[in-house]
């Protein structure tokens, strides 16, 4: 009876994860049926090396005038285009049953359609190591179901690759610190990798912290050397497999520059319309504008941060104030749940030292104590890291203060979130909730509001503004 009853209550567990991924799917599918062409940033310039990978059957040089921008003189080429390649193979299928030019290019949507429902299944996943109860869907509900996220999910991009692929490193961490980094995590931390060093250059840090966090947690762990370089190198050469065939065509193609990065700024400088080339683009720094200005006067922050909530078509289409404002009540009510944890670990630890009541952990307990620390740090880095590199390109490359460019950080971002929310009920509200159900049901409430809000936002702000 005991047997029947847990086999039920786990089929009921994966209704519940195949209806909230057939959600997402039915969010993002919808928006990618009814966006018209070009309806989102970039998407044309991106469709262009589809094309050129459909009628060829080859890969593009970067700057090759099929695929260069007219008014830029350069093109998605330069960089990794593998989630571009799949487009292209969904086009050739579409083409076996239609001609039909719409229909051919809204089949590469679909990329970044499956990409996030993937992304929500590994976060489901993620949600059950990190958090218990409820708090695991308001996790879930957070880094999935934000409209900017669902908007990238609907068409031409990158960036759904992106995300999937950092769902997938941060899995990874945590399957390998939690199994002594058996042959499943290190295999799937290669596949992440490798999938992260095709997709997007701003999502590199989960890249660089899991070198990171792979050396110090098998140090953590005194994991014998020959184990570590059997499994590291390992990990190495999958990722090499996946990733390396790219970086060695852009070294030969490019004169070295395995990043294309240089050649990029080259074509721009010899191609792009005048006030285009990157020595004429009005950058804040060739404007001679302080940084600061930059950030607060010209509102790199305030615009970034809206459209990290949700700005869409290209970067036209807002929600009313009163939203933005709502979101940003909850980001800073996690974070200062998360800086009164630390206050009141804190004050707690003082406290032991002053009663000597410390009490002495095990070598077990120290362990999980330092890798959390660890785990904590890479998660607060690969926070910095896509900020840092937003911020440096649009102060010196191309002023464009978007939400998309730091989006890599929702994982960590909304980890310590929700992690701030946690503290805050069991601390501050528990004094006045005694019963673990009048949480949930606010907690439930939060869930639902944030998981209605993308249909919300479709149908009053997007749909009359990008419709087909």
């Amino acid at each position: 009876m005991e047997e029947t009853k847990s086999k039920h209550k786990l089929n009921i567990k994966m209704i519940v994860r195949i209806i909230f991924i057939l959600y997402i799917f039915i969010l993002c599918t919808t928006l990618a049926l009814n966006m018209r062409y070009n309806g989102a940033p970039d998407e044309a310039m991106k469709y262009d090396v589809c094309k050129y990978l459909y009628m060829n059957r080859t890969l593009p040089h970067g700057g090759d005038p099929a695929v260069r921008e007219v008014n830029w003189g350069t093109s998605y080429a330069f960089l990794p285009i593998l989630s571009y390649i799949f487009s292209t193979i969904f086009m050739i299928i579409t083409a076996q049953f239609t001609s039909n030019g719409t229909l051919i290019f809204i089949s590469t949507r679909f990329v970044s359609v499956l990409f996030m429902c993937g992304y929500a299944f590994i976060n489901i996943k993620i949600a059950k190591k990190l958090f218990n109860g409820i708090y695991r869907w308001l996790y879930v509900a957070f880094v999935t179901l934000l409209p900017q996220v669902i908007f990238l999910g609907s068409y031409l991009n990158n960036d759904s690759f992106a995300l999937f692929s950092t769902s997938v490193i941060v899995y990874a961490w945590i399957l390998g610190m939690e199994t002594n980094w058996n042959w499943k995590s290190c295999i799937i931390l290669a596949l992440g990798i490798g999938a992260c060093a095709l997709s997007y250059y701003n999502a590199y840090g989960f890249i660089l912290c899991s070198v990171i966090l792979y050396l110090a947690s098998n140090f953590i762990k005194k994991i014998d050397i020959k184990t570590f370089f059997k499994k590291g190198c390992t990990i190495a050469l999958i990722a090499f497999i996946i990733a390396g065939w790219w970086f060695i065509r852009s070294f030969i193609l490019y004169d070295g520059d395995i990043f294309a990065l240089k050649t990029i700024k080259e074509y721009g400088e010899t191609y792009a319309i005048d006030w285009l080339k990157p020595s004429n683009r009005a950058t804040p720094n060739n404007l001679k504008m302080s940084l600061g200005v930059m950030l607060f006067e010209r509102g790199w922050i305030k615009s970034t941060i809206k459209s990290f909530i949700g700005v869409f078509g290209n970067m036209t289409i807002y929600m009313k104030p009163i939203f933005y404002n709502i979101y940003k009540v909850i980001f800073i009510t996690g974070f200062s749940g998360v800086i009164l944890n630390i206050i009141i670990k804190s004050v707690n630890n003082i406290t032991k030292r002053i009663k000597h009541t410390n009490k002495e952990l095990t070598k077990e307990e120290k362990r999980i104590v330092k890798e959390k620390l660890l785990f904590n740090i890479m998660m607060i880095i690969c926070i910095i890291i896509p900020i840092s590199l937003s911020i440096y390109n649009s102060y010196f490359s191309d002023y464009q203060p978007q939400g998309r460019y730091i989006m890599p950080m929702i994982i960590p971002f909304m980890y310590f979130i929700v992690i701030g929310i946690q503290k805050i009920f069991d601390t501050i509200f528990k004094k006045f909730i005694k019963k673990e159900i009048i949480k949930n049901i606010i907690l439930g409430l939060v869930i639902i509001a944030w998981s209605i809000m993308p249909i919300y936002a479709f149908f009053t702000y997007i749909k009359p503004n990008i419709n087909l």
